[in-house]
């Protein structure tokens, strides 16, 4: 008789829900918007309120993302929770991968105590 084993990995905690996101790049530039991650606790769809799309995956304790401008790239990689409302990894900026400009970002969850102080968009 065969066997099935199944293997699985649970979520620590759910990307999932509004985020505000700063992000500081190596050329001095600073952003902040608010983004929306939708789908499973393991990959779907963000956006944010600039109007960028693009695909998250959870994967390996870690959140890597991206948003896509007519004119503009970011992603965001090695998305780290420091608690369940609280991520932050380094980001790149481009329009030519060559030569992208990098730095870091941090999320923080939109809760109810929080969504009164979720800022607007400056990016894209």
């Amino acid at each position: 008789k065969d066997n099935v084993l199944y293997a699985g990995a649970d979520v620590r905690y759910s990307v999932l829900g509004n985020w505000n996101l700063s992000e500081t790049y190596n050329d001095g530039s600073s952003f902040r918007v608010v983004l929306t991650f939708a789908g499973t606790q393991t990959g779907g769809t963000v956006t944010d309120s600039d109007g960028g799309a693009g695909t998250f995956e959870f994967a390996d304790d870690t959140v890597d993302f991206n948003l896509v401008f007519p004119d503009v790239t970011y992603e965001y990689a090695g998305g780290d929770f420091d608690d369940e409302n609280t991520l932050s990894g380094t980001c790149k900026r481009y329009q030519d991968k060559d030569t992208a400009v990098s730095g870091t970002w941090t999320a923080t969850r939109i809760t109810g105590s929080t969504a009164a102080t979720s800022f607007g968009g400056t990016q894209g």
